[in-house]
């Protein structure tokens, strides 16, 4: 059973009380008072039924909003958000002019270079590309399926070229989008004192970000910025992590069609020009401190992607070494998902993007025996307080197990809520001492990244 899917769901008010439940299977029900709660209950009911963890719901009608629409708003544009993420090891050769030293965003235009991305998951339609050492930041490229572009019309797929990419699954093809025009941008609106501005100091990339409330829309585009004539299937957001999006009447069309697993939609609202905040206070972004202090340990890293990259081309027997092993779990595997989700569980984090709540947990056991190796005391110490939640001590290696256990401990709520948010809250206290630990055992043990073999 792949995770991700999408699930056409449906829902109602109950005598003051929202009912949600499966289109398919009408007796996988939740009801809740409030919608958000309700639609969470039904993530597990799904998971229940299915065995899909993952689940991501699309609702006709659509889901209801807590405040009515602004009156500046002309329309409403649907993103095509992907849930899975991919990587690459380097990003420079697959732009003209490199990347900006102080953002990591890409500069100047994408060369021809195919993409070659790697931990590529299977049985979804779309994932997102990121650098693997950049974090949240860096660009965000776009991949999508063969099954997704025959899921579009003619017409949709010719406003992008879909390009060819490298990947590390066995079967599939699955294809780059590259811009024909530039991506429509977001922009804040007036009056709305919940909007980031940054900018790059370096570059000037320049970020737009609406910190939302449930039943408001995620993002903002300008009525005047939309293409003229209207295209079918166009891309919203900066040019470096543009969504491709559509009309929410194509939207409705897609959900449930093959070749859409993976893809969750997100409402843009289309507002006035009048409404639209051109002079905002940009505030000034400094340099983004991602890497590992030391430059050996970030060397070490790319060297780790690049060998496992030509071990899938060139030697599949061709086995890893103990640091390669180690720096992976540590810095790509435990540090990756913290930094995306957190450590917390579904309880404090309802989409369920933490660190027990992904695959990333299973070696959580292995990861405790490398932090011990290399010295990073305080990030294990975290680990073992939250081992005592599970039996004897011990992280199970199977997600669906630590889940199992976790959602029995809901009875212990508070508890379980304290424990896992003070978990978050150490890890990042303790994170430049794991950092540091890296940087002196890749320093202290060279031969353990030996760099991609020799092709005949």
């Amino acid at each position: 059973m792949t995770e991700g899917n999408l699930y056409p769901c449906s829902w109602k008010r109950v005598r003051g009380r929202y009912r949600v439940w499966l289109t398919a299977d009408p007796t996988v029900v939740a009801e809740h008072a409030n919608f958000e709660a309700a639609d969470e209950l039904l993530v597990w009911l799904i998971h229940d039924a299915t065995g899909d963890g993952e689940n991501i719901h699309a609702y006709d009608p659509p889901e209801p909003r807590s405040t009515p629409p602004d009156s500046t708003e002309q329309g409403e544009l649907w993103t095509l958000g992907k849930e899975a993420i991919a990587y690459i090891a380097d990003a420079e050769p697959y732009f003209t002019e490199g990347l900006c030293d102080n953002c990591l965003k890409p500069r100047g235009a994408r060369t021809v270079v195919p993409l070659h991305v790697t931990k590529l998951k299977s049985g979804v339609d779309a994932s997102m590309v990121k650098l693997a050492t950049a974090g949240f930041t860096g660009p965000t490229l776009t991949i999508v399926s063969k099954a997704f572009l025959s899921a579009l019309t003619a017409k949709e797929r010719s406003c992008f070229e879909w390009r060819p990419i490298e990947h590390n699954l066995r079967t599939g093809v699955f294809f780059e989008v590259i811009h024909r025009v530039p991506p429509v941008r977001y922009v804040g609106a007036k009056g709305h004192s919940n909007t980031y501005y940054g900018r790059c100091k370096t570059c000037k990339f320049e970020w737009v970000i609406t910190h939302g409330k449930r039943g408001k829309p995620d993002s903002y585009v300008s009525e005047r910025d939309l293409p003229v004539p209207p295209r079918p299937l166009l891309a919203v957001g900066p040019m470096a992590y543009a969504t491709l999006a559509v009309s929410r009447e194509r939207w409705t069309e897609l959900v449930g069609k093959p070749g859409m697993r993976g893809i969750k939609g997100s409402p843009v609202a289309i507002i006035a020009e009048s409404a639209v905040e051109r002079r905002p206070r940009w505030q000034p972004r400094e340099r983004e401190g991602r890497k590992p202090p030391v430059s050996a340990a970030y060397k070490a890293l790319v060297k780790t992607r690049r060998r496992k990259e030509s071990r899938l081309e060139l030697a599949r027997d061709y086995a890893p070494t103990h640091g390669e092993e180690l720096f992976e779990e540590l810095f790509l595997t435990l540090d990756g998902a913290v930094q995306d989700g957190g450590v917390r569980h579904y309880l404090d984090n309802p989409a369920g993007d933490g660190y027990f709540d992904r695959p990333a947990g299973d070696g959580a056991e292995n990861a405790k025996a490398y932090l011990a190796e290399i010295g990073a005391w305080r990030t294990l110490a975290l680990l073992d307080d939250i081992s005592t939640l599970f039996p004897d001590g011990l992280i199970p290696s199977s997600l669906r197990e630590r889940v199992t256990i976790l959602k029995a401990a809901a009875k212990h709520i508070k508890k379980l809520n304290n424990a896992l948010r003070e978990a978050d809250v150490q890890y990042h206290a303790a994170q430049q001492e794991l950092y540091a630990r890296l940087a002196t055992y890749v320093k202290a043990n060279l031969q353990e990244f030996p760099g991609p073999p020799k092709r005949s």
